[in-house]
């Protein structure tokens, strides 16, 4: 690759240089930039996101394959299924698969629900239809991972927070996307604020009674609740705890986006109730894990969920036997 000049000199071997100020300020910028090779941060940013459509409200079939939610894709005159994953920030593709990448936007660390972190390139796919909405500018992850066979990528709960509202209904199989603020404003169900962590939805949720958890809500993780180990460890003091504590035991079983767990000890868990605001689900099973405790795609069997970004609240609306 040929280098660029910055001083030319009158002579080989002379001091004198001539300096063209141009030249030496594209330079200065570089240098403070960290140059122009360096991988620059991607910074999360929503808003960027373009989406084509306005006032709309699109129905979109969901697949559901062992336990997690998948819509289809179209993009380049073909169609993809995507995993729904509320539990990435972003969204992936992989480098070898069929879609291009736009551009690139920069690069970033990312954690997976084992605690594993990875710097992976962030780019954007090729504007794509979810639905009747066209979507362009939409930031994934570029990964090397090879993806389980029947889907080529993931979209992220960066779809919601661009100011998309959803209602996820597992019973009817389908996902309603809708930008209208106040759509289902007037619908009732136990309403729960989240917080972004790490871009994603967090909820507190009660396993025991008098004990709090911080969950991330995650549609890619098909398990029901998965606790965080060290808050059972610090709790199983309490009798009322231990006992619903089933058994102990050596084990290594949940692979996330980068990583199997770590063998390890674990716990399974029988819960008199799984308390998410006044709503109990009773005789909840779960297990625990290293790091941040989440709620999976399971929970969906009991109900839906909506999706509400301006207020950051999601809405459990139980299905009616």
């Amino acid at each position: 690759m040929e280098r660029t000049r910055i001083f030319a000199c009158e002579r080989p071997g002379t001091h004198r240089c001539r300096t063209p100020w141009r030249t030496l300020l594209a330079a200065l910028v570089c240098c403070l930039a960290g140059g122009p090779l360096a991988a620059q941060p991607y910074l999360y940013d929503a808003k960027a996101i373009r989406l084509y459509e306005r006032d709309f409200v699109d129905t979109i079939p969901l697949t559901i394959v062992e336990g997690r939610l998948y819509v289809p894709v179209r993009t380049g005159g073909e169609e993809y299924l995507f995993l729904l994953d509320t539990g990435n920030g972003l969204g992936e593709i992989h480098a070898e698969g069929h879609l291009r990448p736009q551009k690139r936007l920069g690069e970033k660390t990312f954690f997976d629900f084992n605690g594993t972190t990875q710097t992976l390139p962030v780019v954007a796919m090729p504007p794509f239809r979810l639905g009747h909405i066209e979507v362009g500018n939409f930031p994934v992850s570029l990964t090397q991972r090879p993806l389980p066979q029947g889907y080529e990528g993931v979209l992220g709960f960066v779809l919601f927070q661009r100011g998309v509202a959803a209602k996820i209904d597992l019973r009817r199989r389908q996902l309603i996307l809708t930008d209208r603020k106040k759509f289902f404003r007037d619908e009732e169900g136990h309403r729960l604020k989240y917080r972004l962590y790490g871009f994603t939805p967090q909820v507190e949720l009660s396993p025991f009674e008098g004990y709090t958890a911080e969950a991330v809500f995650d549609t890619g993780n098909p398990h029901l609740f998965l606790l965080d180990k060290r808050l059972l460890e610090e709790w199983e003091d309490d009798p009322k705890v231990a006992r619903q504590v089933t058994e102990w035991r050596q084990g290594q079983e949940l692979r996330s986006a980068y990583s199997l767990e770590p063998h390890g000890e674990m716990a399974d868990l029988r819960l008199d109730r799984l308390a998410w605001g006044r709503l109990h689900l009773r005789g909840a099973k779960g297990r625990t894990k290293q790091g941040m405790s989440n709620l999976g795609a399971a929970f969906l069997r009991y109900g839906s969920i909506i999706i509400d970004p301006w207020r950051k609240e999601l809405v459990f609306q139980p299905y009616k036997k």
